[in-house]
């Protein structure tokens, strides 16, 4: 049972546990000082809108009642 809270506590406790590195639609960086980074829910809901290609994935999932996904750590903006 801890392993779950432990889990539960790593997705919940703050936004950036699980960055997405973004790329423009040629593969590089949006920016390199800092590097583009989005939140796991920011990047979710750009998968869900189909506004991104994911390149990469962590092993950890994010789950609905209707819906399993791993949480992705790269991405490309859609052309």
């Amino acid at each position: 049972m801890s392993r779950l809270r432990e889990r539960i506590r790593a997705l919940t406790s703050g936004s950036m546990h699980y960055p997405s590195l973004v790329l423009n639609a040629d593969f590089r960086p949006l920016s390199y000082f800092p590097l583009s980074l989005w939140s796991w829910q920011d990047t979710i809901k750009a998968v869900c809108l189909d506004r991104v290609s994911v390149l990469n994935e962590y092993d950890t999932e994010v789950r609905s009642p209707s819906r399993r996904m791993r949480l992705p750590s790269v991405i490309a903006l859609s052309v």
